[in-house]
C-alpha cells in the first residue's frame, strides 16, 4: 500500500478498516470506520464513509462514498449513497 502525505486514516486497530495489497491512496483521502478496500485499487481525492466495501481493482477518484455502500466498479466525480 502506498500513502500520499495528505491521506487521513483513523487508527486501524480501533476502527476495523482494512486496505488490500497493492492499493494506492493519494491526494486527499479520508477513510471511515469498518470499511474494506480491496487489492490493487486506486483511491484519489475521495471521502469514504463508514462500512464501505470497495472490491478489487477499482479506481475511485473525486468521489464521496456514503455509509454502507458496496462498490463493484470504478467511479469518478460523483456521490454514491
Amino acid at each position: 500500500m502506498h500513502l500520499a502525505d495528505t491521506v487521513t486514516l483513523p487508527a486501524p486497530a480501533t476502527n476495523g478498516s482494512a486496505i488490500g495489497e497493492g492499493t494506492t491512496l493519494g491526494g486527499y483521502v479520508s477513510l471511515g470506520k469498518n470499511s474494506r478496500i480491496g487489492r490493487n485499487c486506486s483511491i484519489t481525492d475521495s471521502i469514504i464513509w463508514d462500512n464501505v466495501s470497495i472490491h478489487d481493482n477499482c479506481t475511485i477518484r473525486n468521489c464521496i462514498i456514503g455509509d454502507g455502500v458496496a462498490i463493484n466498479n470504478s467511479k469518478e466525480n460523483g456521490i454514491v449513497a
